[in-house]
């Protein structure tokens, strides 16, 4: 009808009715434009149409054509909205992507720097026991060979001695009793020889072995010596 008259109706996305002006009512339709009331029609297209018939052809198509306008300048404005809002969200999801990497990142550098430290002091406890285990072999290596030259050189002396036997020179060596306690406790855990033991010569006397242990037995008792290993080393010279 409203093609039919030149008249174009006044739509409105913001009323029920989807008409600019109308209203419903029960069941039929309101018609008002401005403070005049137009009447009231069946339907709200009939109800639009009084309108339309109100303003006239020009005046109806050019609100209608304004209608049309704020229609789009709000749908644009929403979906202007919208794109800000998925922006701002991408933005903060980014943000949020690229704080978490970094948090990532910082405790996967923290882990690895912790890994490294650990690899290290393992490898320096490593080294350092490696050292120590060297220097206890070459202080024994070294006591053994010291332990040997003196019993070497006593037997030469007592067989450079005119007109006495090598059991009557074999005496007491001061010197194999005096040492310093470690290097008494390792000649006596270390040599298999019970003559080397007392610090005496080879096939020495009774009575110099006897001297020799009661001298050694002083130094390495329990009671009197704190060395770590002076109980055993009592039990080897016994």
């Amino acid at each position: 009808l409203a093609a039919d008259e030149g008249l174009t109706l006044i739509p409105s996305s913001q009323s029920q009715t989807g008409f600019t002006g109308v209203s419903k009512h029960g069941s039929r339709f309101q018609a008002v434009f401005g403070h005049a009331h137009l009447g009231m029609a069946a339907t709200a297209e009939e109800a639009a149409l009084l309108i339309a018939r109100h303003l006239g052809a020009e005046a109806s198509a050019a609100a209608a054509a304004a209608a049309d306008g704020r229609e789009e300048a709000k749908r644009k404005r929403e979906e202007d909205a919208e794109d800000k809002a998925v922006a701002a969200a991408e933005k903060r999801a980014a943000a949020a992507a690229k704080k978490q990497a970094q948090k990532e990142a910082e405790k996967a550098r923290r882990e690895a720097q912790k890994e490294a430290q650990k690899e290290w002091l393992r490898r320096s406890q490593e080294e350092l026991a490696a050292r120590q285990r060297h220097a206890a072999e070459e202080q024994k290596r070294l006591l053994r060979e010291a332990a040997e030259r003196r019993d070497r050189e006593l037997g030469r002396e007592a067989a450079q001695r005119p007109g006495t036997s090598a059991p009557a020179a074999a005496e007491l060596d001061p010197l194999a009793t005096e040492q310093p306690i470690g290097a008494i406790i390792e000649r006596a855990l270390s040599s298999t020889c019970v003559y080397r033991r007392l610090g005496v010569p080879p096939h020495a006397p009774r009575e110099a072995c006897r001297a020799s242990f009661l001298q050694l037995a002083r130094r390495l008792h329990p009671d009197k010596c704190s060395h770590p290993h002076a109980k055993e080393a009592f039990a080897a010279v016994e």
